[in-house]
């Protein structure tokens, strides 16, 4: 079997392109839902450390200066997804493999997120004693 035909089989197993629509698909989502509660959560405690004055903890300030930022996530997910939705590009098992590598990517962003969502939110309360 020459290098084409084997590539020619793996993109003719449906079940490969279908999990990495699949997965693109559930990690753009899952970031959106993140990110949108993170910028929803996040200014609300913003303005309750800002009204107790207290000096904030280094990853909390990382946290609050970068977190309009984080779209970038769910954007790059979402770009994926749409390119395995086209014929041509569904078709090269690069770009199905590389889709799934960038769900999976987001899916360990989403909970990298919310690692560091958590601690920025409640460091300032352990730093504080």
């Amino acid at each position: 079997m020459t290098t084409e035909q084997v590539t020619q089989t793996k993109v003719s197993q449906p079940g490969n392109l279908v999990t990495a629509k699949n997965l693109s698909l559930a990690a753009t989502l899952v970031l959106i839902i993140v990110v949108g509660v993170v910028n929803a959560l996040l200014p609300e405690f913003i303005d309750i450390f800002e009204g107790l004055g207290a000096e904030l903890p280094t990853i909390s300030l990382w946290v609050i200066n970068t977190f309009n930022f984080w779209w970038v996530f769910p954007g790059i997910t979402l770009v994926f997804f749409i390119a395995i939705q086209t014929h041509q590009l569904s078709q090269k098992p690069q770009i199905v493999d590389l889709s799934k590598k960038v769900a999976i990517g987001g899916f360990v962003s989403a909970a990298l997120i919310l690692i560091l969502t958590f601690v920025a939110i409640y460091s300032p309360a352990y730093s504080a004693g």
